[in-house]
């Protein structure tokens, strides 16, 4: 056994290794053998010039001139063995809930049910995230993860990393699927859109227009192809009954039963609600010994005739007749009719 000398300028370095390299400024050295089986172990001091491995114990086996030697770096309390280094850490634990949020990191096996997965654990046991896990399925089956908080340990259960072979259920992201499915709440659009239903050659449109809100042209409109048999229909279901109420087709709006308006202005100021006759006019001929004819003047009819008596024994004459004019009611008021 010899110390080496605490020499910076001196210092002899090995650096074929393959585990660190050694400064032996202020080394100890040990020699066990004889050089046809040999071991030399060197323990590095705790400081170091120029990048050498500090606080470190490195073993050469020489089994002699027939076999290779070999260098090795023991773990110690300052030289810890990386996490993972030897595989599996620990025993297999009962399930993936029991790996302890202050447990050593590691790789972990954790049963579950007939199976099993992989825990990687990180502990660093400081700040308010002092550790985390990973949880890993088989066959790609899925990973998850949950973190520690202060030293309150995992107080939330797994959360699942959605990929591209396990992406998230319409149901996960409150979103409607494609193959439909039903919402509660509503749907606003902020520009012109339009609604389709579309099958072969068959279509229908239901469209909204709005450019701005200046436009002074918006609306919703209504729109079918031109093979005559795809039309809008207003129905209304009992049961397993549907009535149809209305249909909007390309050559006719149609309605089953009355149209019943809340408003009746512009129907009053059109449509004629009554018909009566005017005041009575006659028209005489010169005198009764001559012969006449009249027509009742437009828009009016005849309502009788004037008979006299001749005064002989001849046939009485037709002495006038009476007429009225037609009148319409439309909107309260009375109106002579132009023409009968």
């Amino acid at each position: 056994m010899c110390k080496c000398s605490w020499s910076y300028g001196n210092n002899k370095i090995i650096t074929d290794t393959d585990c660190g390299t050694i400064h032996l400024a202020g080394c100890v050295i040990e020699v066990m053998g004889v050089k046809a089986a040999m071991t030399i172990r060197v323990t590095t001091p705790s400081t170091s010039s120029g990048g050498g491995t500090t606080s470190a114990q490195f073993t050469y086996i020489n089994h002699g001139a027939d076999y290779a030697p070999g260098w090795r770096r023991d773990y110690n309390t300052k030289n810890k063995q990386p996490a993972f280094a030897l595989g599996k850490t620990g025993n297999t634990v009962a399930n993936n809930k029991a790996v302890g949020w202050n447990w050593d990191s590691g790789a972990y096996c954790a049963q579950d049910g007939g199976a099993s997965k992989m825990v990687l654990h990180f502990y660093t046991g400081e700040g308010s995230c002092p550790a985390m896990q990973f949880l890993v399925d088989y066959k790609n089956r899925g990973i998850f993860y949950r973190s520690a908080r202060d030293g309150y340990g995992f107080e939330a259960d797994w959360s699942e990393f959605y990929t591209t072979s396990r992406k998230p259920t319409p149901a996960d992201i409150l979103a409607l699927a494609l193959s439909g499915g039903s919402m509660s709440g509503s749907i606003k659009f902020i520009n012109d859109a339009f609604l389709i239903w579309e099958r072969n050659t068959d279509w229908a449109k239901i469209g909204f227009k709005n450019d701005s809100d200046a436009d002074s042209d918006s609306y919703m409109w209504f729109e079918t192809g031109d093979n005559g048999n795809e039309y809008f229909k207003w129905r209304i279901r009992s049961g397993s009954t549907t009535k149809d109420l209305m249909t909007l087709k390309s050559d006719a709006l149609r309605v089953t039963g009355q149209v019943i308006p809340s408003n009746f202005s512009n129907f009053d100021s059109r449509y004629v609600r009554d018909i009566r006759l005017g005041g009575a006019a006659t028209y005489k001929p010169a005198n009764n010994g001559m012969t006449w004819t009249h027509q009742a003047p437009s828009g009016c009819v005849y309502t009788g005739i004037i008979v006299q008596d001749t005064g002989s024994n001849s046939a009485d004459n037709i002495g006038g007749v009476y007429y009225r004019p037609v009148q319409k009611y439309i909107n309260g008021t009375w109106y002579n009719v132009a023409q009968v």
